[in-house]
């Protein structure tokens, strides 16, 4: 997944940085090991609606509001749906899922950080807004040891996004 990303990069002609950092397993200890501000660090989760995974990426300093992203969806796809004219049936549980759930249904087999890509992987992604009031982000290149930067600009022309409100303040 990596190396098709950094295709892209390439192919697109986007500049980016790669930081090689010590081993760090969470938003919070990236933006520690590296300097960077926890707002620019993207954090990105795999949650389970119903029976459908979607990728949702949110700053490093904030949470998903489940109940506000449950809604969020549910108006997104019904919108989406009706202009198809297909059905729309609502989304009753979301749930943010496991190590292994991500193992299971994206990396192979593999223990690896998510790229805040949907297109990699074949789901939709969702990206809260108060990740765009940064001129960079940085987030995981996909293993515990490596990030990238890049300017916010360049990740919206790749990244084939919905944007929304939906994150909540860490307690």
């Amino acid at each position: 997944m990596y190396r098709k990303l950094l295709g892209l990069l390439k192919r697109n002609k986007i500049s980016y940085k790669e930081i090689e950092h010590k081993t760090v397993y969470t938003a919070f200890d990236l933006a520690k090991t590296t300097g960077i501000d926890l707002k620019e660090i993207a954090k990105t989760l795999l949650i389970k609606a119903d029976g459908q995974f979607v990728l949702v990426v949110l700053p490093g300093h904030r949470n998903l509001d489940l109940t506000a992203f449950k809604k969020f969806l549910n108006h997104y796809y019904k919108s989406n749906l009706k202009k198809n004219k297909q059905k729309f049936s609502a989304i009753k549980t979301i749930k943010i899922c496991t190590e292994t759930q991500i193992k299971r249904n994206l990396t192979r087999g593999q223990t690896i950080n998510l790229l805040p890509f949907g297109w990699l992987y074949g789901k939709d992604l969702f990206v809260d807004n108060l990740l765009f009031r940064n001129k960079k982000i940085t987030f995981s290149a996909g293993s515990f040891e490596r990030a990238l930067r890049l300017a916010v600009s360049n990740y919206l022309k790749i990244s084939q996004l919905v944007r929304g409100s939906f994150s909540v303040s860490r307690r």
